[in-house]
């Protein structure tokens, strides 16, 4: 979600970071034009016009140009944003998403926002925890691996997160490590001390 200062006629825009290939996202463009109409909206994929909304053209207010990439209809529409849901995903439709509001006359003020999504090819698997004994005592130090097997060097990076407790862990317990460039494999580590209730 890209927010907007104060006062602007475009407030934000809400694109995902990740969608799976073949599945569905919805993206949104809100505005707040209280002194003033709406003359057009728009929406780009890298700078390529796929949704029209111009309210005065009254015989076809919204126009939706076909695409391979993926395919865009509206889910909803009011006086101050507008929701597409974007299905059919492929990898081409990765990249920059950008909704263009202009105010209508006199001063047909422009203004845009803009968020990256990437399409992955698909879905992450479940990351990995290796080291865990069977039992601990209070003293010991407890040393987890916990490895993203859905890392590549061209794709994103995967977030990790330890828990301790339902808590995310101190910072001081984890540190990020990474396999050699061959295996591509990245994680972060969990070295903490046991205490008599400790759960992970």
């Amino acid at each position: 979600m890209l927010g907007a200062a104060a006062g602007d006629l475009l407030q934000g825009v809400d694109v995902p970071l990740f969608v799976v290939a073949g599945g569905r996202a919805n993206v949104s463009c809100m505005y707040d034009l209280p002194a003033t109409g709406l003359y057009s909206l728009k929406w780009y994929h890298n700078d390529t016009e796929f949704y029209r909304y111009v309210p005065t053209e009254t015989h076809r207010p919204v126009d939706i140009k076909p695409t391979i990439k993926f395919q865009a209809r509206e889910v909803s529409r009011t006086d101050t944003g507008v929701t597409l849901s974007m299905t059919s995903m492929t990898s081409a439709a990765s990249g920059e998403y950008k909704c263009e509001v202009i105010a209508e006359h006199p001063s047909f003020r422009t203004e845009t926002r803009s968020a990256l999504m990437t399409v992955l090819e698909e879905p992450p698997s479940p990351p990995t925890i290796t080291g865990a004994r069977d039992t601990y005592e209070a003293g010991d130090v407890i040393k987890l691996k916990c490895q993203s097997d859905s890392f590549t060097e061209s794709g994103p990076a995967p977030s990790l997160t330890w828990f301790v407790q339902g808590h995310p862990a101190r910072r001081e317990y984890v540190s990020p490590y990474r396999d050699t460039p061959y295996t591509g494999g990245q994680g972060v580590v969990l070295e903490a001390p046991v205490k008599e209730h400790c759960s992970v």
